[in-house]
């Protein structure tokens, strides 16, 4: 996948699953700008993220 190459130690994936990216759109932006708040520094699949299937 081509994410990986972006991953360097310390670094955090925030990946919001398929309710909060497509149902509760509201709280993948504030789960963000809470990251940004406190200096998380993270990366997002966008069009590499899929649905995992968990219900």
């Amino acid at each position: 996948m081509s994410f990986i190459s972006k991953l360097l130690p310390g670094n955090t994936l925030y990946y919001p699953g398929c309710l909060t990216k497509y149902v509760a759109k509201d709280l993948e932006e504030n789960y963000k700008k809470i990251l940004n708040k406190i200096g998380i520094d993270f990366i997002m699949l966008k069009e590499s993220e899929f649905c995992c299937g968990n219900p």
